[in-house]
């Protein structure tokens, strides 16, 4: 067993020692943070507090994802290579293999060491991402400049400080500025979410109207800096009824403000303005990358790095289109789209309790009733009787037909019943899978069940949409029309149906630092709490699959004639 770990453990420092590996990671890092600095004019709201999350920091965060996905398939790929390819090539392979180490034990040690490397890599990324959410601007908004500093210089001292270990005590360098970088970039995230994004602002903008000192642009100190017209002090005070109350509620004059006070809106809290919805989504990206990572390394086994490249994307652009490619017809059945009915003909001996007609999942909206439901068809004695949901099945009336006749049923039916909102007409479609004895056809084509050849292939092939949930990250339109009805309604909030009442004013200080971090950490905790059972599933599926490729590999590596 100690043998293993010294392997898995040799592997990983390899990796890391890796020139390509430091520049990929800190490239990936950087521009993934220069993403965050571009006006996207993308004319979004940009309140994440009460509105959905802007469509120009959506873009940041998806560009973000994005960029960690194409580093990542790099980087496993040129580790997998290096790490198995290239030592087989020198006979670093032979020689260790020649001691009382098996094959098996040999490549899943390595395997090990390159899912260490790559979490990593990710690790770095997810970082970058973390502070693209919190820096990302809307149009109207203003780029964080101060802290993409902070960040650049961060990344420069780890660098500067990996040159002196190696010029002074001849340490490796490559290693040392991984590590360092690492600790570089996480301090440096801690740092700026300490500071409120447009006080910062405010201390280095001379035009602003408004100027911060160096001490009143972190979340935890009282003021806001003050107006440089009037020279009065800004502290943050919660809205009350009328200018008396407020004036009332300010304390006197002091030093601190000799000519007293501004109303100003309370401080952003630590990481505030952070989508922690990033971390589960990089939790799946690293389950992707581990999938190609185990792909990558049995390649490696008979190919170069460059063969093991190309199978790799094939195999990603392949997992890409996999829905389309193999999923469609695995799943058979057809799509219904805006305008178009369902035309089903009823078996012959055809009763009035509730026929089975069709299965029905909607497709482009989170608000459907249900995810998927049974359609079942029943003869309406007259036009008056209504479609109706029962034990989780959709029944519709129809009038019987006659021998022969066939029954429709449209897109417009089905969405107000599944979705409840017209406006939405031209963006919902509707997957129709057949069910029960009776046929079905949408525009003359009938519905079949799906094929076998592409049940195997969407099974064998590795879908990556599964990793990549881009659009779940952040606030949307339809979460934040939910959270108005339920504050309408007094769902969810702490004071139910006085939630109308009006607020005293009060002078509203900032939390002190342990208290900002606990609340940050509950923010987090909620958000992995709604993405655990997706990622715990996604863990499962991404298990399969290297478990698969790693049996696969040690097939081709066993059969291998080393010399």
């Amino acid at each position: 067993m100690i043998s293993f770990w010294t392997i898995a453990v040799n592997a990983f420092m390899e990796l890391v020692r890796k020139p390509v590996f430091l520049a990929l990671f800190i490239a990936s890092s950087l521009f993934i943070v220069f993403l965050a600095n571009i006006p996207y004019f993308g004319f979004g709201v940009g309140d994440r507090a009460t509105e959905a999350t802007s469509h120009d920091v959506k873009m940041v965060m998806e560009g973000s994802l994005a960029v960690m996905v194409v580093s990542g398939l790099f980087g496993a790929v040129l580790c997998a290579s290096s790490s198995l390819s290239q030592e087989i090539q020198r006979g670093t392979a032979l020689a260790v293999l020649a001691k009382p180490v098996g094959r098996r034990k040999f490549l899943l040690a390595k395997l090990l060491g390159l899912m260490g490397a790559l979490a990593v890599m990710t690790y770095a990324n997810m970082i970058a991402a973390l502070l693209a959410s919190r820096m990302g601007f809307d149009t109207y908004g203003n780029p964080d400049v101060i802290g993409s500093v902070i960040f650049l210089g961060a990344i420069f001292l780890a660098l500067v400080t990996g040159g002196l270990l190696n010029y002074f005590l001849n340490r490796p360098f490559v290693a040392n500025a991984v590590f360092l970088t690492i600790g570089a970039m996480t301090l440096a995230f801690l740092l700026i979410n300490f500071t409120d994004k447009s006080l910062l602002w405010d201390w280095h903008n001379q035009n602003a109207g408004y100027k911060s000192r160096f001490q009143d642009f972190w979340t935890f100190t009282k003021y806001q800096g003050y107006n440089m017209d009037t020279g009065q002090v800004r502290i943050p005070v919660v809205e009350g009824d009328t200018p008396e109350e407020y004036m009332r509620g300010l304390p006197e004059p002091n030093e601190d403000a000799p000519k007293g006070y501004e109303k100003a809106s309370p401080k952003d809290e630590f990481a505030a303005m952070v989508e922690w919805e990033i971390v589960p989504a990089s939790c799946l990206i690293l389950f992707a990358l581990w999938v190609i990572g185990a792909l990558a390394l049995a390649c490696s086994t008979r190919l170069g790095w460059m063969p093991s490249l190309m199978v790799c994307s094939v195999l990603f652009l392949l997992g890409l289109m996999s829905d389309y490619l193999f999923g469609r017809p695995a799943k058979g059945g057809a799509y219904l789209l805006p305008g178009e009915s369902v035309v089903w003909t009823p078996p012959a001996q055809a009763d009035a309790e509730g026929l089975p007609a069709i299965q029905v999942e909607p497709s482009g909206t989170r608000r459907a009733r249900a995810e998927s439901a049974g359609v079942r068809v029943t003869w309406a004695e007259d036009n008056r009787d209504q479609p109706e949901w029962r034990e989780g099945e959709l029944v519709i009336p129809k009038p019987k037909p006659e021998k022969g006749q066939k029954v429709r049923i449209t897109h417009k039916e089905l969405l107000e019943q599944l979705v409840g909102d017209g406006r939405k007409a031209g963006l919902v479609s509707f997957w129709i899978g057949p069910w029960g004895q009776g046929a079905a056809e949408i525009k003359g084509r009938e519905l079949r069940t799906g094929r076998v050849w592409a049940k195997m292939l969407y099974v064998l092939v590795p879908n990556w949409q599964l990793f990549w949930l881009a659009d779940a990250v952040g606030q949307t339109d339809d979460d934040v029309l939910a959270d108005r009805e339920r504050t309408r309604s007094g769902e969810g909030t702490a004071d139910g149906d006085d939630h109308h009442k009006k607020v005293t004013p009060h002078i509203a200080f900032p939390n002190p630092v342990w208290k900002q971090v606990m609340n940050a950490g509950k923010r987090l905790w909620i958000k992995l709490g709604n993405w655990s059972g997706y990622v715990m599933t996604a863990f499962f599926y991404m298990a399969a699959y290297v478990g698969f490729a790693l049996l696969v590999g040690i097939r081709l590596f066993e059969n291998r004639e080393l010399s």
